[in-house]
């Protein structure tokens, strides 16, 4: 992808998340601001155990979905 179009796509995206960003402030409800704010502080703290769970779930989906084309 030629440089011009990387840039105006970056530009494009950081002027999305900013509006989405004020949207999200100006619409959403206070509670609801701050249980999000607290969960994603909570998967920030214990990242190394939400990727675990993650990909211990995906094996398992992955060995399930196997195991049903075998029948």
């Amino acid at each position: 992808m030629p440089a011009p179009v990387r840039e105006r796509v970056a530009v494009a995206g950081g002027q999305v998340s900013a509006a989405a960003g004020r949207l999200w402030r100006d619409k959403a409800p206070e509670p609801v601001r701050h249980t999000v704010a607290r969960g994603a502080r909570s998967a920030r703290e214990h990242s190394t155990v939400l990727f675990a769970v993650a990909g211990a779930t995906g094996a398992w989906l992955l060995l399930r979905r196997r195991d049903r084309g075998r029948r």
